[in-house]
């Protein structure tokens, strides 16, 4: 039976960039994944105060951005529609019993390396490491050091992408600037922002 490689890429994607579709064109190549699955968050608990658009707009621009720009690309709504703060585990549980009871699925979690020391202190890590493993994605050219408690879990460690700079603090900064942010995000994903008058408070 062949076995189903299936990238978990989340995050609040407040909004979506150039530079999350590298990344997830990058791990799609250099894992070999199957399907990737970007997950925007509905209440990230981990995340600061900051200027945040709606549960719905977050979706409908990860769908913008994702959807046109590999067929392997897939946007999950399991996030944006649970009541409450977004736990990786139980987003991940959802995927098992939803997906891996038909067919045989490995399940990788998408992360970049200022996420690593992190992860040890997750909500219900446990389950995290029982069902997948991780895909770590430099942010510069610097030895990464992986946590001993990570070590066996993380498959594949991928050097940063072009255009890392490009970041959702940016876009957001330059909108509340009045600068463009053409180049930052996808075409559609831009149109959709100014049309919605999104992140101007």
């Amino acid at each position: 039976m062949s076995i189903l490689k299936i990238g978990l890429f989340g995050g609040s994607f407040n909004p979506i960039t150039n530079a999350h579709l590298q990344v997830a064109e990058k791990a799609l190549k250099e894992a070999g994944l199957d399907i990737l699955y970007f997950i925007p968050a509905g209440d990230p608990y981990f995340k600061p105060k900051e200027i945040m658009a709606s549960r719905g707009d977050r979706f409908i621009m990860c769908q913008l951005a994702a959807l046109k720009s590999n067929s392997a690309f897939k946007v999950s709504a399991l996030e944006v529609n649970r009541p409450g703060p977004s736990y990786t585990s139980e987003t991940l549980l959802s995927f098992v019993n939803n997906l891996a009871t038909n067919v045989k699925c490995e399940f990788y979690i998408i992360v970049g390396d200022d996420k690593l020391e992190e992860i040890p202190k997750w909500h219900d890590v446990g389950t995290v490491y029982m069902y997948a493993n991780f895909i770590v994605i430099k942010r510069d050219y610097d030895d990464l050091v992986i946590p001993n408690e990570l070590k066996s879990f993380v498959t594949h460690v991928l050097e940063p992408v072009n255009g890392r700079e490009i970041s959702s603090t940016l876009v957001r900064k330059n909108i509340k600037r009045h600068k463009s942010i053409t180049g930052l995000v996808p075409p559609e994903v831009e149109d959709y922002i100014l049309t919605n008058k999104l992140y101007l408070e």
